[in-house]
């Protein structure tokens, strides 16, 4: 059996998503890079991992991965020892890549993960079925991929012009959206009166609206309402409330430089506030948001904000950088039962239930 090592670096902006996953396990086209690669290797044995072993082991069994340090040992101290050792033990070593390079991507990755997604979702609807329905589609028909269990009304646009539209099953699209590809929208989502351009990705049964531009939605996250995001990376289980907004361009046209969130060792030592702003090379970034992140109505979210996993942000715009599981703006934690009994009860509005490893990740942050 072959040996697969994923190779986490704990990308410091990549942290408010990593809080409670890996890296690999987050959707950056039609699958997660863990998706595919355990596509590619199908008799591999998968190790991960993290600088921090606790929080490698604790994804690790999340994940139904083997903590790397089971097979490279206590001297796996850092991303290069490991890449070493493993080297040395005949594995495969898998670098994370960089978190934002993704956003710049997704028209060239939903184009290579279509071969596989092709053999896989069975019979598609046809540009002339849609047309009948009074969908409007502009530009090459064939980069229109429509599973045949997609919900389509009239009065949707979808321009095919820029990349192309991929929509999965039991999508839902209600009238007077307008799809700009590349899109792909995962099984189950609903896309109601929304406005999609630039290269988004949409997970898992997540539910939107309003302006949407060069984005990616984790599963089961939420935003249903008016309000733009654009330039932005949303994990799952998030929920923005109606009108909360993202800026991703500064009024001067500067450089956007995000603060560095702690490390996990650094929030166990009682350090919540974020280091030094880093230099990410862009002028348009939206917001990093972590896991099960919740804002109230109206929250204005500044450009470059990195919105930390389990926070609740209400009482006024969302800071630069939000602690994990902060609760509002006073400097307060979202209580650990509370954080737990929310979960259960959002996740079995949409028939799921949290994995109990979700909890070990999330309680070592809300001490």
């Amino acid at each position: 059996m072959s040996i697969v090592l994923l190779l986490d670096g704990d990308e410091a902006i990549a942290r408010p998503l990593t809080r409670m996953r890996s890296r690999f396990s987050l959707r950056d086209g039609i699958y997660s890079p863990l998706q595919r690669l355990r596509r590619k290797h199908q008799n591999a044995q998968f190790f991960y991992y993290h600088p921090d072993a606790a929080h490698e082991s604790s994804i690790a069994r999340l994940e139904g991965l083997e903590p790397a340090r089971v097979l490279l040992g206590a001297e796996a101290n850092s991303i290069a020892a490991a890449e070493i050792l493993a080297t040395q033990r005949g594995a495969a070593a898998i670098p994370a890549a960089p978190l934002l390079d993704a956003l710049d991507a997704i028209g060239p990755r939903l184009q290579k993960d279509l071969d596989l997604w092709g053999q896989l979702s069975g019979a598609l609807r046809s540009p002339a079925e849609l047309k009948a329905l009074g969908v409007q589609l502009i530009g090459d028909l064939d980069r229109l991929y429509v599973h045949a269990n997609v919900q389509l009304t009239p009065g949707i646009v979808i321009d095919l012009r820029s990349g192309p539209v991929i929509l999965d099953d039991n999508v839902s699209i209600s009238a007077f959206s307008y799809l700009e590809g590349p899109l792909y929208a995962g099984p189950g989502a609903y896309i109601d009166n929304a406005r999609i351009t630039g290269g988004v990705i949409i997970g898992a049964k997540c539910r939107v609206g309003g302006e949407i531009e060069n984005s990616i939605f984790g599963d089961f996250s939420n935003k249903h309402h008016e309000g733009f995001v654009g330039h932005s990376w949303l994990g799952a289980w998030v929920n923005l409330g109606a009108l909360s907004t993202t800026s991703d361009l500064k009024n001067n046209y500067g450089e956007i430089r995000p603060l560095q969130p702690p490390s996990a060792a650094e929030l166990e030592r009682g350090q919540r506030s974020a280091g030094a702003p880093w230099s990410s090379g862009r002028i348009k970034l939206g917001a990093i948001i972590g896991d099960c992140v919740k804002t109230a109505i109206g929250t204005m979210i500044p450009s470059g904000a990195l919105i930390d996993a389990g926070a609740n942000v209400f009482g006024g715009p969302a800071p630069r950088y939000t602690p994990p599981f902060a609760w509002g703006p006073g400097g307060e934690r979202y209580r650990a039962d509370r954080f737990f009994a929310d979960c259960e009860r959002i996740f079995a509005r949409r028939q799921q239930s949290p994995h109990s490893e979700l909890f070990a990740l999330a309680a070592r942050f809300t001490r």
